[in-house]
């Protein structure tokens, strides 16, 4: 039978690397078609709540009712929306609960199979072990010699146990999360193992251990880890009382201009009609709604913001335990480990670190400059920064622990090669030079990258607030223009009721001019009477009784002359009243009738205006639903790409079989192998390089299956959001078309 070849194995490997890589391209592939279907749906949202908004105003005519019913049947459905998102928001957690207990399982999970892998490099050892008392025993050598190679070989052998131990922990640390990191890191380990034994018998090595305390290293990396930690969430805190202060100043000058505009109301239409008087009573109603909708917005966003503060410190402190459990696992490593006493390599090792640490003093500091020169950005930004120092400091964290690894890895090499020390000396340094030059390239990157996105920041803000600005201008301008709208009549009726009040003022004028001249004529018939009284006064007495009757019904006609006159007097003063008012009232109709036209204008620009708007909101449907289009090809593609990935996976599955044939046949004639222990460690290790191909298999065989669940479920949520706009828009055209019945009950109840 034949065996399996390194070439074979070579490819296998290339393979499964192969496999990796396009699982990882599939992923991002399916991440990137995520996002970009999210924002393309809400664009599409954006676009049509617009649109509906248009129309509204344009179906309504800018009537308060009819508004005020479009608001109120929206805020329910936002009430409804807000229901279903907190029950959505208790399934979350829910899950995240029992993704939790599925973490702790996966834990112990990995905690059995670092125990596993401990057993089998124990079992390699007494193999290992086995094999150097045989080639010791055939060496046929003196005494003291013979005695003086055993302590050789039991120096190298105790050497290359520890390597092995040490290499198992890197292989604990880092099989996991990268299978081509722990390939390389074993095949250097083999490598370094081979060249110890072969230098072992030969090379007269005196090693001794030397324990390094690296604790306090450790409790200031958490000190610091701690500070920033603290300081993102005092920045956070500083962030939400400053927000709850501006909500709050929000809230008092809201409540100012409603009392300012109350009071201005109430000077300038005190002395109007009831009728305009209901008019401005609709006004205030929808001014306070408007007012209750926008304190609702200020406490909805306290709410997101509560949220958000929530989140940050969840990730905080999961970030803090990712953060301990590394230390953990550091700090288990260099127990384990063992240091050759090289006084060359380790100044060479110690000043790497100085320098590294030097660099990240540097980088600390500059981020420190530049925050304090802009405090006001920290605010808007303080979340994005805290979680970057906090990526950087795990990153060079791992690149301590790669500095680490290399010099433990070049010092074995150098307790294994003594003989060419003065070449491995250099290749260190320039090893290490070379390292050092790479990351102080890296941090300049990441500086003027940091300093970038700050500039970049610092003018997206300021854009902001020049929107923020113009919306709220827009917004005043769009609200004074409605209400000045709602408290006028429309044009016929103002030129009618114009019309007849001036008809009415002039009936008026003539009823004055001919109770004037009534008045006048009875003056001078009352005068023309006292005359002839004081005549007939001086008449003879026989005539007195006559005169006395006469003067009795004259006196009455006086009187009742009198009261005519009062009565006269009293309606000349009413009718001058009602004419100072009907004037007073044509003046204003006139003031309005100007204003009116004025609004008209401006009415026709802002028509304009959203016609433009409706053009543009036009041109950006038709390019969201281009990108919707891009989106369902790249979900094609991904499709495709599965499906490659499917025939990939059942052709390794097939050659796994027949590798694994292979496998049963050798087995059963190993026992007829025994031509030597190389043939046997070549099995065993063909063996063990066998079931790592089969957990590699395994765990892309569950990336495949997760990437498949995700597809399913991106597939899904695509299909319910369109069917969720089908039905939207189906509502919204039935509620359409039952506008017209409700608007003329609308109008008719205001005209009653």
């Amino acid at each position: 039978m034949e065996m399996i070849t390194a070439e074979q194995m070579m490819e296998l490997k290339e393979r499964i690397a192969d496999i990796h890589d396009n699982q990882r391209r599939s992923e991002q592939q399916l991440e990137e078609a995520s996002k970009q279907k999210a924002e393309i749906s809400v664009q599409l949202m954006k676009a049509e709540a617009l649109k509906q908004s248009l129309e509204e105003l344009k179906e309504n005519n800018c009537d308060l009712i009819k508004l005020q019913s479009a608001l109120q049947a929206s805020h329910l459905n936002l009430l409804n929306v807000t229901s279903q998102l907190h029950v959505l928001k208790s399934q979350v957690e829910k899950k995240d609960a029992e993704l939790a207990l599925r973490e702790e399982q996966i834990a112990e999970l990995k905690k059995e199979v670092n125990a596993l892998m401990t057993v089998n490099v124990e079992a390699e050892k007494i193999f290992a072990d086995e094999i150097s008392g045989k080639k010791v025993e055939d060496g046929g050598a003196a005494g003291s010699v013979q005695h003086k190679e055993d302590g050789n070989a039991n120096g190298s052998s105790s050497t290359h146990d520890l390597g092995l131990s040490s290499e198992v922990e890197k292989h604990r640390a880092g099989i996991w999360p990268d299978s081509g990191r722990v390939s390389a890191e074993s095949e250097e380990s083999n490598a370094f193992g081979d060249d110890a034994r072969s230098f072992s018998i030969n090379a007269d090595l005196h090693t001794k251990t030397v324990v390094f305390d690296n604790s306090e290293a450790y409790e200031k990396k958490i000190r610091y880890i701690r500070e920033t930690a603290e300081v993102c969430i005092q920045n956070y805190k500083d962030q939400l009382s400053y927000k709850e202060e501006a909500v709050k100043k929000y809230r008092a000058l809201l409540e100012n201009l409603q009392s300012e505009r109350n009071d201005a109301q109430r000077q300038k239409f005190s002395d109007i009609h009831e009728d305009e008087f209901l008019e401005e009573k609709k006004w205030k109603r929808s001014e306070e709604i408007l007012n209750k909708r926008e304190l609702e917005e200020g406490k909805s966003e306290i709410l997101r913001l509560r949220n958000e503060i929530k989140d940050l410190e969840e990730a905080n402190s999961k970030l803090s335990e990712q953060v301990q459990q590394n230390q953990s696992e550091e700090l288990e490593r260099f127990e384990v480990g063992v240091q050759v006493d090289l006084s060359d390599s380790h100044r060479s090792m110690m000043g790497s670190n100085n320098k590294l640490k030097q660099i990240d003093a540097d980088t600390f500091s500059d981020d420190g400059t530049a925050q304090g020169n802009d405090n006001e950005i920290t605010k808007t930004s303080g979340t994005s920064q805290s979680r970057q120092v906090l990526n950087q400091d795990i990153e060079e964290g791992e690149r301590g622990n790669d500095i680490r690894g290399i010099g433990e890895r070049l010092a074995a090499g150098a307790s294994g090669r003594q003989i060419d020390e003065h070449q491995v000396r250099t290749q260190r340094e320039e090893q290490l030079s070379e390292f050092l030059r790479k990351e102080e390239t890296k941090s300049a990157v990441l500086r003027n990258e940091i300093r970038r996105l700050k500039q970049k920041l610092i003018s997206a803000n300021a854009k902001n607030q020049e929107l923020q600005q113009a919306c709220e201008d827009i917004r005043a301008e769009a609200l004074a223009q409605i209400g000045q709208r709602y408290t006028k009549n429309d044009t016929e009726s103002s030129d009618r009721e114009t019309v007849y009040l001036r008809m009415e003022v002039d009936k008026l004028r003539s009823e004055v001019a001919n109770q004037r001249r009534t008045l006048k004529s009875q003056k001078e018939t009352i005068e023309a009477l006292q005359k002839e009284q004081k005549k007939e006064e001086m008449k003879t007495a026989d005539d007195e009784m006559t005169r006395w009757r006469e003067k009795k019904s004259r006196e009455e006609n006086v009187s009742m002359l009198r009261k005519k006159l009062n009565d006269a007097e009293r309606r000349q003063q009413d009718i001058s009243e009602r004419l100072m008012r009907r004037e007073r009232r044509i003046a204003q109709m006139q003031r309005e009738e100007s204003s009116r036209v004025a609004d008209q204008e401006r009415l026709n620009l802002m028509v304009a205006e959203l016609k433009r708007g409706n053009e543009t909101l036009l041109r950006e449907r038709t390019d969201a639903a281009a990108l919707l289009t891009e989106s369902q090809s790249a979900i094609n593609l991904l499709n495709q790409q599965v499906s490659q990935l499917k025939k990939e996976n059942s052709s390794l599955s097939a050659k796994i079989k027949e590798m694994e044939a292979v496998l049963s046949e050798l087995q059963s004639k190993e026992v007829q192998v025994k031509d030597g222990g190389g043939s046997a460690q070549a099995i065993y290790h063909s063996d063990e390089q066998w079931c790592a191909l089969q957990d590699k298999l395994k765990l892309t065989e569950h990336r495949y299956g997760e990437a498949m669940e995700r597809l399913t479920i991106v597939e899904k949520e695509y299909s319910n959001l369109r069917n969720e706009h089908e039905m939207l828009i189906k509502r919204e055209r039935a509620r359409s078309k039952d506008k017209g019945g409700s608007a003329a009950v609308a109008v008719l109840r205001d005209k009653l």
